[in-house]
């Protein structure tokens, strides 16, 4: 059984809402720093994370950060 810990739902909490890339990256700095002071992360909190990124590669391509490489529309490489 696996959970997720009261300090890092702080700080993921609603992050499938947010729909900018920086600033989920600033959630995503946030989680590291927390890892920093609380340990590892549990395996739901690493598919959270993992999630997180994901989101946040895709939203960039989305707006056209990867371009020419990839462009919106390729969000599906990350399946």
């Amino acid at each position: 059984m696996s959970f997720m810990r009261d300090g890092f739902l702080a700080i993921v909490r609603g992050w499938s809402f947010i729909d900018d890339v920086d600033a989920l990256g600033d959630r995503i700095d946030q989680v590291g720093e927390w890892m920093k002071e609380n340990g590892p992360l549990t395996p739901d909190e690493e598919l959270t994370l993992q999630l997180m990124i994901r989101t946040q590669i895709a939203q960039g391509i989305k707006r056209g950060d990867f371009e020419p490489f990839l462009g919106p529309g390729d969000e599906e490489v990350l399946l």
